[in-house]
């Protein structure tokens, strides 16, 4: 609670490396415009915006850097108009420079400064109004915003942006966006005769609503229900996704593509049927410069931006508490690649490596069989070794002696990923994996839900790799969803008993919900209190959805069942 009343004033804010007016400066700023009003019963409406797809601004001031941008913010990510250098640049700028697991802060990289687009008082949509060339809640007439215009809605007077650094934690926003939001709804209800507020949001917009919710609700548990009449989360990864699991534990490049095996397919698909749907991504247009850049390189790139950031572990699958009891589930098999404690130590080698943890390479590059990990000394002797240890490496006048030791296959659940890091020597992603567990979003916010989530699309639903050393190489198992997150995760706030419908969409990919307008329908209605128009809401048929862009809709090869009438795809638990 003091968070809030001190964090403006701190140090602590410091850490993020923004720079920020004082609060009631803020507020103001967002409510500088004097609304002419809506029409009684009207509700204002507050739109996050989701992971990855916000507009960032850059200032890097590093001493002699190609990427120094002479003491100002330059917009960077989500700006269809960047350079492949400003790409590499933009890559530089995105990571973040560690993390402070006891207070659960980001550490920012020195020189180094990260804002959303125009700041987190910018007025309109620009945050997230479109990224990278692409309407996300603007546009076409059936997007979001402009069905809101039509009802006589304002930006910044009735309907407002709520956008935020998406790489951070959930501490890192309770200095800033939380507050922020939590007076930009209070001055809206009261500006508006007490009329209550909208929240909505899409992807990882819900869970971070969710932890607004519960931050706000520790301060004054009344305030939810005196500000808040609906929240209608669009595509929420409550319990997260094994997509951000994956990028997380290996490759960031195999996110973008949904080639995995897919034994409840109808009709059943192997791993190289499956399309390659790297164009249809909400960042599709960054991912154009790759195909000049070697595939390894921009993987080791990325994945050292993506295993720095808190939010990738927070939208990575964790515990399940919406069910009782709470459900702890398989996300990763190692078929062969859990080392005994003595293939832990820096001398060590862990299962299949070439080298041992410290550098130490193998004469042979297969003294080791992906079933196998070893225990290593350093011997004085050029040839002998220990009874039970063999030469593995032979130097000038000292060798390395390794003694085999068998592997063991291995299940994880969620709550294990964080010993798993540890185990392979990524502390700093370990401890972000653990803080990560704690925050939950899947237990009832306690305000009126209307749940919006697309189904019947393939969607990672469970890795497995051979050995823990092969994480950048794990296959995928798809199963339902909407091709970013599970359907286990997509469903949870079906459950919550504060939930009053669930409206589902077939086929839908999960970045294209805001361009159906089946969907917006339902938050207009929500808005403009129209109950008998979210009442009457059904279901409609693939054929029946109305869009804007052919890309929002998956084809019918990337169903989970072709034919769309199947129905609700049984949950496997």
């Amino acid at each position: 609670a003091t968070l809030a009343g001190t964090a403006f004033a701190g140090g602590i804010i410091s850490r993020c490396q923004m720079t920020f007016a004082p609060l009631a400066a803020l507020v103001a700023a967002s409510f500088a415009v004097v609304s002419a009003g809506l029409p009684v019963g009207y509700h204002p409406v507050f739109v996050a915006g989701p992971l990855l797809a916000q507009n960032l601004e850059i200032k890097n001031s590093v001493p002699g850097s190609l990427c120094n941008t002479r003491g100002e913010f330059e917009w960077l990510w989500g700006n269809p108009n960047f350079t492949k250098i400003q790409a590499l640049c933009l890559l530089e700028g995105l990571a973040l420079g560690g993390f402070d697991a006891e207070e659960g802060l980001s550490v920012p990289k020195e020189h180094i400064e990260v804002r959303v687009r125009g700041s987190l008082n910018g007025t309109g949509f620009g945050g997230f109004g479109s990224f990278f060339g692409r309407g996300l809640v603007e546009g076409e007439a059936g997007h979001l915003v402009p069905m809101l215009r039509a009802h006589g809605y304002v930006e910044d007077e009735s309907v407002f942006e709520v956008r935020y650094d998406w790489r951070l934690s959930v501490n890192d926003w309770k200095l800033d966006v939380f507050p922020l939001t939590q007076q930009r709804i209070e001055n809206a209800v009261r500006k508006f005769g007490g009329q209550r507020a909208v929240l909505t949001g899409l992807s990882m917009a819900g869970p971070f609503l969710h932890s607004f919710l519960s931050w706000v609700g520790s301060q004054d548990p009344t305030w939810t229900s005196r500000h808040v009449h609906a929240f209608a989360p669009v595509g929420g990864p409550w319990n997260g996704a094994v997509m951000a699991l994956s990028a997380v534990l290996g490759s960031a490049l195999q996110t973008f593509s949904s080639e995995g095996l897919c034994p409840r397919c109808n009709p059943p698909r192997k791993s190289k049927d499956m399309p390659d749907p790297a164009s249809r991504s909400i960042i599709d247009q960054f991912l154009a410069w790759l195909s000049s850049v070697t595939r390894g390189m921009v993987d080791e790139v990325l994945g050292q931006v993506v295993h720095t950031m808190p939010s990738m572990y927070y939208m990575s699958t964790g515990l399940d508490y919406s069910r009782d009891p709470p459900v702890d589930r398989n996300v990763l098999a190692l078929e062969a690649g859990w080392s005994p404690l003595a293939c832990h130590s820096p001398t060590s080698a862990a299962c299949g490596a070439e080298s041992t943890r410290d550098g130490t390479r193998f004469d042979d590059k297969g003294f080791l069989n992906t079933s196998q990990c070893a225990e290593c000394y350093q011997s004085g002797s050029t040839s002998a070794c220990f009874p039970g240890f063999d030469l593995a490496s032979q130097g000038f006048n000292k060798s390395l002696c390794c003694r085999r030791l068998n592997c063991k296959m291995r299940t994880l659940k969620a709550s294990e990923i964080p010993e798993l890091l540890h185990n392979i020597g990524r502390h700093n992603e370990g401890a972000m994996m653990k803080f990560a567990l704690q925050v939950v979003t899947t237990t009832d916010p306690g305000v009126p839900v209307h749940c919006i989530l697309s189904h019947n699309v393939q969607t990672f639903s469970y890795l497995y790799s051979n050995t823990s050393a092969d994480l950048d190489q794990e296959s995928i198992v798809l199963d339902d969803g909407d091709q970013t997150v599970d359907a286990l995760s997509l469903e949870v706030c079906t459950r919550w008993p504060s939930t009053v419908k669930t409206y589902r969409v077939p086929g839908v990919r999960h970045g294209s919900m805001y361009d159906i307008k089946q969907v917006n329908d339902i938050i207009v209605a929500l808005a403009t209190n129209d109950t008998d128009a979210w009442s009457a809401w059904m279901e409609p048929k693939i054929s029946e959805l109305i869009y804007t862009s052919n890309k929002s809709v998956a084809p019918p090869e990337e169903l989970l069942l072709a034919d769309p009438q199947g129905g609700v795809v049984e949950l496997l638990v």
